[in-house]
């Protein structure tokens, strides 16, 4: 049991680059850090990375370590949902602004941003890859019933991730996320991928 509170590493922060869901200023949250001495944190924006470099700057000024991922749209099976994923490395950063790109660019006038799984499988190196908490892949194929397509995603995250995919318990009091964190500790335990606590910072 972790009993510094301050060892929790909030890495799914949403800035204002979080068009229609962030107000956190980079600035703002640069200050925060210093102040409370973060050694460690993410940004999370949806759908794009235009704050990547100037959250990577500010943060790092202030001795906080940022950690740089998006959560893009994915589809599967003709759905389409969120993966939060984060850059482990130059390479991976290299990766994940290329499926950031292939979700506005290779795409359809009247489709949603998004890419597909195997663009997400041809460009996985150093990337991590989490389940997502509301709509995500995983609780948008769960709320059309697709349980035969949760499993084979889950089968090929593991397959083509390894180490680094995990399950994504969050608690904030949405509606179906219960049932959500019900089946990823089934897929947990079945499949043996972690299980991680995470909340959406707004």
């Amino acid at each position: 049991m972790i009993k510094d509170e301050k060892a929790f590493v909030n890495f799914k922060v949403h800035t204002q680059y979080s068009i229609c869901e962030g107000a956190i200023k980079i600035e703002d949250l640069a200050d925060y850090c210093k102040t409370n001495k973060i050694k460690a944190i993410g940004l999370s924006d949806s759908f794009n990375l235009c704050g990547a470099l100037e959250f990577s700057e500010a943060i790092s000024k202030v001795g906080t370590q940022p950690i740089i991922g998006s959560q893009i749209n994915v589809s599967y099976s003709d759905i389409i949902g969120k993966l939060p994923i984060f850059s482990k490395t130059k390479l991976g950063y290299s990766n994940l602004t290329k499926l950031s790109s292939k979700s506005y660019l290779d795409i359809k006038a009247n489709e949603r941003p998004h890419c597909s799984i195997n663009d997400l499988f041809k460009n996985k190196s150093d990337l991590i890859v989490l389940s997502g908490g509301m709509d995500s892949l995983f609780s948008n194929l769960l709320s059309k019933n697709k349980n035969k397509e949760i499993e084979e995603i889950t089968k090929k995250l593991k397959d083509n991730f390894s180490d680094s995919f995990y399950f994504e318990i969050q608690r904030h009091g949405d509606f179906g996320e219960k049932k959500l964190e019900n089946l990823y500790i089934n897929l947990s335990q079945k499949y043996k991928i972690p299980l991680i606590a995470s909340q959406e910072v707004f």
